[in-house]
């Protein structure tokens, strides 16, 4: 009976931390097509899978041009992350800028950016590569770990 109750209390919970994630919709690992998309690493994706990245404090990067496929994987990283009970946050960049400006213009950003170290998984969706690619290589403690999308 105790094992009952703490399964369901953990099933409750990683459904909260999945909800409160926000993400776009509920896709899996284990229904992404690696057919449509064959340059992405199967063994890769599944490491991604088990969070061993958020013990080792590293960060992920998925690159690849619009419309390949990136943000499938990175939901599914990310509720397998919940499930396993990391916190994680989704958004698009757009999203993410609107309000860390937000946060400023109410001069609450240092707030804002304390709150979110709550999270061991932000997600920022939509991200280009020559939008961020430079800076994230020259970012002290970041490694980029690259899943090749090639364009269909």
């Amino acid at each position: 009976m105790l094992s009952k109750e703490v399964s369901e209390r953990e099933a409750s919970g990683a459904a909260l931390r999945i909800k409160a994630a926000r993400f776009p919709g509920h896709k899996t690992l284990e229904d992404f097509n690696f057919d449509h998309q064959p340059s992405a690493d199967r063994n890769l994706i599944a490491h991604l899978g088990t969070s061993v990245f958020l013990t080792e404090a590293k960060n992920v990067v998925l690159l690849g041009p619009p419309g390949t496929g990136k943000t499938h994987p990175a939901v599914g990283i990310g509720i397998k992350a919940a499930k396993a009970g990391h916190r994680v946050l989704f958004d698009t960049a757009t999203g993410w800028v609107s309000r860390l400006q937000e946060a400023h213009s109410r001069g609450k950003l240092a707030a804002e950016l304390i709150r979110l170290r709550r999270y061991s998984l932000l997600i920022v969706d939509l991200c280009r590569l020559r939008d961020y690619a430079d800076v994230a290589e020259e970012a002290s403690g970041i490694v980029l770990v690259v899943l090749p999308f090639a364009a269909g």
